[in-house]
């Protein structure tokens, strides 16, 4: 079977994840045929040693871009390019560096990589949710508001998916037919993908989209955890994304009357 393709957004000017990237390149090497990364003008400009490296790399195909666009525009032109690089049936793993790095540089780094190998074409589109258990470890505020999107999307298709995802799968051709009428410049662009697959979309559960951030960041996960519920501004932040996703699925919804 043909390893996977690995499609990550790289807007890391002060190098913190791609410190965590070079890292796990042996190993994700072992995992993926390629991995396809977006790398903004500020971080371009800002990492010459990285981008030096990334681009000497045949592992890597690196999609760079001349300006700082807003993320959804930003995300929508990386995954446009993987779609159109990538043989029609190549399974994309589009997701985000600190996820990764979390999962394989600890105790769920064998859960993960099952779960990505076990994977065939059949089992496309798919995206990967969290279990209750990993649940558990993000701040209540994270989960609730979340869980709003998702809801909403149940009661008005009947279906239980993650709109507000951090790792979907597709083959490349999936994702092309998916990109065509992606045009929202935030983060509920995450949203329309989705929508866009939804008839034949699969979820699968997994422990290990467990919240990154303590392991990052380094610190005490409880301390953080208290610090983020109590946050009106992160509140805020995950209300600015939950409510337009909120929107597009009512919109999509009233649409297929």
């Amino acid at each position: 079977m043909t390893q996977p393709a690995i499609v990550m957004p790289m807007n890391d000017p002060d190098g913190t994840m791609f410190a965590h990237l070079e890292k796990l390149t042996p190993l994700l090497k072992t995992i993926f045929v390629k991995a396809l990364v977006g790398i903004p003008a500020t971080t371009y400009h800002r990492q010459p040693d990285y981008m030096a490296w990334l681009e000497a790399e045949p592992f890597f195909d690196v999609f760079r871009l001349n300006t700082d666009p807003p993320v959804g525009e930003y995300f929508a032109a990386l995954y446009r390019y993987a779609a159109q690089k990538s043989a029609p049936d190549l399974l994309l793993h589009l997701c985000f560096i600190d996820r990764l790095a979390f999962a394989l540089e600890t105790d769920y780094r064998e859960q993960m990589t099952e779960d990505i190998r076990s994977l065939t074409v059949g089992d496309m589109p798919l995206v990967f949710a969290r279990t209750e258990k990993a649940w558990e470890t993000h701040p209540s505020n994270y989960r609730e508001i979340e869980d709003m999107i998702t809801r909403t999307g149940e009661m008005v298709f009947g279906k239980t998916l993650d709109y507000a995802w951090c790792h979907l799968v597709a083959t490349a051709e999936q994702l092309d037919a998916a990109m065509g009428s992606i045009d929202n410049p935030s983060m509920s662009m995450l949203a329309e993908i989705v929508l866009g697959l939804r008839d034949t979309m699969q979820c699968k559960a997994v422990d290990w989209l467990a919240w990154e951030d303590p392991f990052i960041l380094s610190v005490d996960a409880e301390e953080l955890k208290a610090q983020r519920e109590s946050s009106q501004q992160e509140t805020l932040k995950r209300l600015s994304y939950a409510l337009p996703m909120m929107e597009l699925i009512y919109k999509a919804a009233k649409a297929q009357k």
